[in-house]
Protein backbone atom coordinates (compact mmCIF):
# COMPACT_ATOMS: atom_id res chain seq x y z
CA UNK A 1 0.00 0.00 0.00
CA UNK A 2 2.54 2.32 0.87
CA UNK A 3 4.53 1.55 -2.45
CA UNK A 4 1.02 2.17 -4.74
CA UNK A 5 0.71 5.81 -2.20
CA UNK A 6 4.96 6.61 -3.15
CA UNK A 7 4.04 5.92 -6.84
CA UNK A 8 0.96 8.01 -6.75
CA UNK A 9 3.04 11.08 -5.59
CA UNK A 10 5.74 10.32 -8.05
CA UNK A 11 2.85 10.55 -10.76
CA UNK A 12 1.56 13.67 -9.46
CA UNK A 13 5.22 15.18 -9.25
CA UNK A 14 5.98 13.99 -13.25
CA UNK A 15 2.67 15.83 -13.89
CA UNK A 16 3.16 18.62 -12.16
CA UNK A 17 6.37 19.30 -12.77
CA UNK A 18 6.77 21.44 -16.12
CA UNK A 19 4.07 23.63 -14.97
CA UNK A 20 6.40 25.09 -11.93
CA UNK A 21 8.73 27.03 -14.23
CA UNK A 22 5.38 28.59 -16.41
CA UNK A 23 4.00 29.78 -12.71
CA UNK A 24 7.68 31.50 -11.79
CA UNK A 25 7.36 32.99 -14.93
CA UNK A 26 4.09 34.47 -14.56
CA UNK A 27 4.88 35.18 -10.63
CA UNK A 28 7.95 36.95 -11.80
CA UNK A 29 6.16 38.53 -14.46
CA UNK A 30 3.31 39.86 -11.86
CA UNK A 31 5.87 41.36 -9.49
CA UNK A 32 7.78 43.05 -12.61
CA UNK A 33 4.18 44.92 -13.29
CA UNK A 34 3.56 45.93 -9.64
CA UNK A 35 6.77 47.17 -8.78
CA UNK A 36 6.92 49.65 -11.97
CA UNK A 37 2.82 50.96 -11.77
CA UNK A 38 1.69 52.35 -7.84
CA UNK A 39 -1.86 51.80 -8.75
CA UNK A 40 -1.13 47.80 -8.83
CA UNK A 41 0.24 48.41 -5.28
CA UNK A 42 -3.29 48.12 -3.81
CA UNK A 43 -5.03 45.07 -2.24
CA UNK A 44 -6.02 42.71 -4.66
CA UNK A 45 -10.04 42.66 -4.10
CA UNK A 46 -9.80 46.28 -4.66
CA UNK A 47 -8.47 45.83 -7.83
CA UNK A 48 -10.71 43.67 -8.85
CA UNK A 49 -13.37 46.10 -7.47
CA UNK A 50 -11.57 48.62 -9.55
CA UNK A 51 -11.46 46.28 -12.90
CA UNK A 52 -15.35 45.58 -12.49
CA UNK A 53 -16.43 48.97 -12.42
CA UNK A 54 -13.96 49.97 -15.71
CA UNK A 55 -16.08 47.23 -17.18
CA UNK A 56 -19.42 48.95 -16.60
CA UNK A 57 -18.17 52.58 -17.37
CA UNK A 58 -16.05 52.12 -19.81
CA UNK A 59 -16.77 48.84 -21.39
CA UNK A 60 -14.79 45.46 -21.80
CA UNK A 61 -12.96 47.04 -24.98
CA UNK A 62 -11.77 50.35 -23.51
CA UNK A 63 -11.80 49.94 -20.01
CA UNK A 64 -10.32 46.38 -19.65
CA UNK A 65 -8.51 45.30 -22.12
CA UNK A 66 -5.43 47.97 -21.87
CA UNK A 67 -4.92 46.39 -18.50
CA UNK A 68 -4.67 42.92 -19.90
CA UNK A 69 -2.56 43.76 -22.93
CA UNK A 70 0.83 43.28 -21.78
CA UNK A 71 -0.68 39.55 -20.21
CA UNK A 72 -1.66 38.83 -23.51
CA UNK A 73 1.45 39.48 -25.39
CA UNK A 74 3.26 37.25 -22.99
CA UNK A 75 0.86 34.37 -23.78
CA UNK A 76 1.91 35.06 -27.05
CA UNK A 77 5.86 35.28 -26.26
CA UNK A 78 5.29 31.86 -24.45
CA UNK A 79 3.20 30.01 -27.19
CA UNK A 80 5.63 31.42 -30.09
CA UNK A 81 9.15 29.61 -27.89
CA UNK A 82 7.05 26.68 -27.04
CA UNK A 83 6.83 26.21 -30.96
CA UNK A 84 9.98 27.44 -31.87
CA UNK A 85 11.39 24.46 -29.14
CA UNK A 86 8.99 21.80 -30.38
CA UNK A 87 9.96 22.43 -33.90
CA UNK A 88 13.89 22.44 -33.33
CA UNK A 89 13.89 19.47 -30.98
CA UNK A 90 13.51 16.02 -32.63
CA UNK A 91 10.27 14.25 -31.29
CA UNK A 92 12.20 11.15 -31.51
CA UNK A 93 14.14 11.39 -29.01
CA UNK A 94 12.25 12.01 -26.38
CA UNK A 95 10.35 8.76 -27.61
CA UNK A 96 13.75 7.12 -27.12
CA UNK A 97 13.66 8.77 -23.70
CA UNK A 98 10.61 7.90 -22.56
CA UNK A 99 10.38 3.69 -23.32
CA UNK A 100 13.44 3.73 -21.62
CA UNK A 101 12.32 5.48 -18.92
CA UNK A 102 9.59 3.20 -18.87
CA UNK A 103 11.35 -0.38 -19.21
CA UNK A 104 13.54 1.06 -16.14
CA UNK A 105 10.74 1.79 -14.10
CA UNK A 106 9.15 -1.63 -15.01
CA UNK A 107 12.26 -3.55 -14.03
CA UNK A 108 12.13 -1.43 -10.51
CA UNK A 109 8.29 -2.78 -9.90
CA UNK A 110 6.87 0.41 -10.20
CA UNK A 111 2.96 -0.33 -12.49
CA UNK A 112 1.34 3.18 -12.19
CA UNK A 113 3.60 5.54 -13.76
CA UNK A 114 4.86 3.13 -16.76
CA UNK A 115 1.58 2.50 -18.01
CA UNK A 116 1.20 6.41 -17.80
CA UNK A 117 4.34 6.79 -20.09
CA UNK A 118 2.65 3.70 -22.09
CA UNK A 119 -0.33 5.67 -22.81
CA UNK A 120 1.68 8.76 -23.71
CA UNK A 121 4.05 6.73 -26.00
CA UNK A 122 0.66 5.18 -27.66
CA UNK A 123 -0.61 9.09 -28.50
CA UNK A 124 2.61 10.21 -29.61
CA UNK A 125 3.26 7.70 -31.94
Amino acid sequence: MARATIEWIFTLMMLFAPLIPVIWIFGSFDAFKVSIDDLKKEPFLDRIKYAKNRFRMQGFVRGVVPHIRSTIFLLLLLAFLFMIRSHAVNKHFYIDQLAEARTWLRNRGMTIVPALIGRLLSGMV
